[in-house]
Parts: structure tokens; sequence; C-alpha cells
């Protein structure tokens, strides 16, 4: 179900209720079975969507062996990821105005050409220019999934099919470095990125089978926030770029950090003051002034962060430090991938139960904080012991993605559900990408490589990488460490659902 939305009431999380109870017609009761089949609907695109910010990064050497440009080579990856950010919140406020659908299917278009055009790509700037055009597809497909199940399920009930999205989103945001590795060893780099074709033809006649029992929406002209969007656009890819400019200084970027990280600063402010009197704004100023949304947001992107990051980390570590091919990777990361969804899945069943979401949040950011301390102090070689710690992982992380989602979206109300999605998937999305760059400049800072992606980790001394992979595990159970504190500065009770 679908339905429109007028300017945001100021006044803070009333406020933002009430708006979306006036403004959205009667919602419409689904049946487990029709909730069921739009799930599973929308499970190929989820999965497509979230396997691609991550399953490029092993294939980064191959391409720059084979289309040059070495010092372009990271921009693959923080290219993808800086267009995926800008163009989620835009998504969902479309998608808001106009319907799930046909903004969903303009998304998978859009993927689905641009990863073509990327498998095709002759050069490195060709393959990045494709790159940005997947990213501004990719944007849409994670959140309007996510929101589309949040129009359906009744609120008692949305964490537990929200579960099952997540589940698949866990699953394959660590199955990407794997099957990436799988892909470049046995066929080629071009590989990962045409596969998207025979994928995305299934996800779009997956979803547009699922989605025809939506309630269709009425659809009303209202302006759209392009200054908004721009505005956020530039405020995000500068400060993204930036902290990548971080880890250049070989090939001169480093300079460009300061100047990077001042006009993203400027950006953002003047995305607030613009955002205060826009009719129809991208980020409506009501969503933060409730707090829930706002805690839950944080414990999104830092919980992503997370997630990201050791699904990148853990696959380098093994293949420099230990030597393991990329199959014997895919095997050491088993536990990884499926005690994730099996996370996911427990918190569904205690959401339904209406157990509290400061407890689910903390008790899976404390589990993931365990995890990363002992991995950081232990560094324990491929074995039993690195694949418990790698299973509680998983299921510290995929203790932590449905509750953030089910309660941004009970918290929002229906009329405020896609913007609500959206901006919890800005969050996450834009936390992947700070966990890359950042996880990425530090590491390579500490091997004194410079050259990020492109360097031959195998030539480091193993001393050097046990203590730089030390340092960023550590780094990334501070970040656990935060988000565990910010979740446990929500409410105890859950919040209402209309």
């Amino acid at each position: 179900m679908t339905s429109s939305e007028g300017p945001s009431a100021p006044g803070g999380p009333s406020g933002v209720r009430a708006t979306a109870a006036r403004r959205s017609p009667p919602a419409r009761r689904y049946e487990h079975e029709e909730i069921l089949r739009i799930v599973i609907g929308m499970m190929p695109v989820l999965f497509m969507a979230a396997i691609d910010q991550t399953v490029v990064s092993i294939a980064l050497v191959a391409i720059s062996r084979d289309l040059g440009h070495v010092e372009l080579v990271p921009w693959v990856a923080t290219g993808y990821l800086i267009a995926s950010t800008v163009s989620t919140p835009i998504y969902g406020k479309l998608s808001d105005l106009f319907g799930r659908w046909p903004v969903l299917a303009v998304a998978i278009c859009i993927f689905i050409g641009a990863s073509t055009l990327a498998a095709l790509a002759q050069s490195m700037p060709q393959l990045l220019a494709f790159r940005l055009l997947q990213g501004l597809g990719g944007g849409g497909l994670i959140p309007l999934a996510q929101t589309v199940v949040g129009d359906v399920a009744p609120g008692h009930l949305r964490g537990r099919y929200q579960a099952w999205l997540a589940s698949v989103f866990m699953a394959a945001a660590v199955l990407g470095p794997i099957a990436g590795g799988l892909l470049t060893e046995y066929l080629s780099w071009r590989a990962v990125f045409a596969v998207y074709l025979p994928l995305g033809i299934a996800a779009f006649i997956a979803a547009r089978r699922s989605l025809r029992t939506l309630a269709p929406i009425e659809v009303r002209r209202r302006p759209i926030d392009y200054a908004g969007a721009l505005l956020l656009g530039v405020s995000v890819s500068c400060l993204l770029v930036g902290l990548t400019a971080l880890g250049g200084r070989r090939e001169g970027l480093g300079a460009w950090a300061v100047p990077l990280f001042a006009v993203g600063v400027l950006a953002g402010i003047g995305l607030v003051l613009w955002e205060r009197r826009a009719a129809e704004p991208i980020l409506p100023p009501s969503l933060f002034a409730n707090r829930t949304i706002t805690l839950c947001c944080i414990v999104a992107g830092l919980g992503v962060f997370v997630m990201i990051g050791s699904s990148v980390l853990v696959p380098m570590a093994l293949q420099s430090m230990h030597g393991l091919r990329a199959d014997q990777v895919a095997l050491a990361m088993v536990p990884l991938s499926f005690s994730a969804p099996c996370g996911s899945i427990l918190c569904g069943k205690l959401m339904s139960r209406m157990v509290s979401f400061r407890y689910l949040l903390a008790a899976g950011q404390a589990t993931c904080l365990v995890a990363l301390l002992l991995l950081a102090v232990l560094m324990p070689a491929p074995g039993i012991g690195f694949g418990v710690l790698l299973a509680v992982l998983g299921l510290g992380v995929g203790l932590t993605m449905p509750a953030t989602i089910a309660a941004c979206q009970m918290a929002a109300g229906p009329g405020l559900i896609g913007v609500a999605t959206a901006t919890a998937a800005l969050t996450r999305t834009l936390g992947g990408a700070v966990g890359v760059a950042v996880l990425g400049t530090v590491l390579f800072a500490v091997l004194g490589t410079g050259g990020g992606a492109t360097t031959d980790l195998a030539a480091v001394p193993f001393a050097t990488l046990e203590t730089g992979f030390r340092i960023t595990f550590g780094l990334t159970a501070v970040v656990s460490a935060l988000s565990l504190y910010t979740a446990l500065r929500l409410p105890l009770a859950n919040p209402l659902d209309d």
C-alpha cells in the first residue's frame, strides 16, 4: 500500500505522526499469504543491491591489471557507494509521491543497464562512469524493497517480515567478497558485473508479479525538492571523496581532503537550513525530531560500518596473512554468512513478541563488540576458533538491522514510511561507505603502502600485516561500542503503530 504526503508538520514526533495519519488513505489489511508473496518478490531485488556493495572489492586488482589507471581503482568501489548514498533519500521521497512500483521499476532498469555497460567497459574512465550510473540505480533498490514490506505488514508483525529481508541483506553483503573472488578467479572481473543482467531481469519479473496487489496511489502534483537533492549530493559526495582522498597521498589526492571536507560541511549546513523551508523536503526535519528515528538511524549507520568493514577486512586478512585462495576464503567465511541471517530471523521472532528495540539493538551490538575485540586481540588463524568468532559476529550483526528498520517505520507512521525507510537506508549506506573509506585508509596507512587496493599485500611483512589488521579490527570494535551506547539511549517502550 502506498500513500502521498504533504509538507511535514513541525513540532516533533507527534507532528510527524499526526501529519501521516491525516494525509494517508485508509489502510488495507493484507493476508499473510499476500504479505509473504510480496516479501519473497522483494528478496531478489534486495539481494542484488546488497551484494553489489561488497562484490567488487576482491576484483579490484584484476581490474587494474586489465584497464590500467592504477590510481583510479579505489574509485570503482567508492564511486558506486557515493552515487548510491546520494540517490537513496530521493527514491524514498519519490515513492511516497508517485507509488512504489513505478519508482522501483526505474531503479531496477537503471541498475541492470549500467551493470551491463560496466561489464563491457574498455577503459577505467568508462568503468567509473558506468559504476556511478549503477549506483544511481542501486540507491533505490534496498529502501524501496523495505518500504513495500512496511506498507503491507501490520505493525506488530512488521519486524518478522523485515527480518526475512534483513537476512537476505546480511547474507548478500557477506557473500559479496566471496562471490567476487570466485567469479574473478575462474571467469573474469567482467563476470562480476555481467551476472546482474540475468539477476536483474529475474528481480524485475518477481517484483512486478508480487506488487500487483498493492493499492494504487493517488498521484498529486507536488514540488520536488531539487535544491535539497543537490545540496545533499554535494555534501555527501564531498565528505566521502574527502575520506577516500586521505588514503591517496601517493597520487597527491591527500591535498584535496581539507577543501572537500570544507565544501561538504558547508553544503550540509545549507541543506539543514533549506529543508526547514522546503515545501516537500527530501529529508523532512520533523523526522529527526523523533528520538527513536534519529537514534535508530545512528545505530544503523554504525552497524553497517561494522558489517561492511568486517566483510572486507576478514577476506583481506585471510588472503594476505595466511595465503588462502578465493575458494578457501569462501569456506572460511561460511560461519559469518550463515549466522548473520540466523540472527536476523531471531530478531524478527523477538520483535513479533514485542521485545524492546533497545534490548535487541544493545544485545546485537554487544555481541559484535565481544567478537571484534577477540579478533583484534587474538588474531586467530583459520580454524574452529576463528569460525566461532565469525559466527558470533554474524549473529550480532543480524540482531541489529531488522530492529532499526522496523523501529523507524513504526515511529514515522504510514504516510512517511517511504521517506523514513529511505532516511534509515541513507545512514546505512553512508555508514558502509565511510567504513570502507576509513578502514581502508587506516589499514594502508599502517602498512605504509599508500596505494590502497592496488598494492600486493602478500609482499608486506607478516608482523606489519598483523599490526595493521589488529588496529583496524580494534577501530571497528570502537565503532561497535559507540553503536551500543546509542542503542542504550533508545526509549524502553517500542513506538506504537497506527
